[in-house]
């Protein structure tokens, strides 16, 4: 099966994404925002069969990480969001990003919001450590050695065509976005 890429522009979609996620959860920090985006790429690779990206992603320290996210916001700083420094409770410095408009004025297509508003309304209020235990439990993840891109590419690869295959992905995205689901128990890659 050949790899489906999205037509549109993955940066300018990525600036809105961030925009949108900031505008939507209060003091999101740099850490959270790049496991948030990751979510939503896998959410939406099991919900449509392809990736809403073209970006990769690498199992760094902390995750899944990938430097487009930053990029991308840093091309909407000002115009849609407020990058700031910030010393957290632990003395640690982080990256903050702050809406400068309301999340209803941020143009995303429809069947990313839809997407991204899911994983808000399942993910939205866990804490950064809640959501890392969580993404670092996701298949594509756990199997990835470390410094390694991340295949989010094997959500919808060929051996996972048949009928059964397709039913069983959509039932799989119904409970990737539900809270305390165990993805180990669904090492579909």
């Amino acid at each position: 099966m050949k790899k489906e890429y999205p037509k549109r522009d993955d940066r300018d979609l990525l600036g809105k994404l961030v925009s949108y996620f900031s505008a939507k959860i209060k003091n999101l920090a740099s850490l959270r925002l790049v496991k948030l985006v990751y979510l939503t790429e896998m959410a939406y690779c099991l919900k449509y069969n392809k990736r809403m990206t073209a970006i990769p992603y690498f199992h760094w320290n902390h995750g899944p990480y990938s430097k487009e996210i930053e990029i991308a916001a840093s091309d909407v700083d000002g115009k849609l969001i407020r990058i700031k420094e910030k010393i957290t409770q632990l003395g640690d410095e982080a990256t903050v990003y702050d809406p400068l408009i309301s999340a209803e004025k941020i143009e995303l297509p429809k069947d990313v919001k839809d997407v991204a508003d899911e994983v808000i309304k399942n993910f939205g209020s866990l804490t950064t450590k809640e959501i890392k235990e969580y993404v670092y439990s996701t298949s594509p993840f756990k199997e990835t050695e470390k410094w390694c891109l991340i295949n989010i590419d094997c959500l919808y690869s060929d051996y996972q065509e048949d009928e059964r295959a397709t039913f069983a992905r959509k039932k799989l995205f119904q409970k990737v976005i539900r809270r305390g689901f165990s993805p180990s128990k669904v090492d579909m890659c």
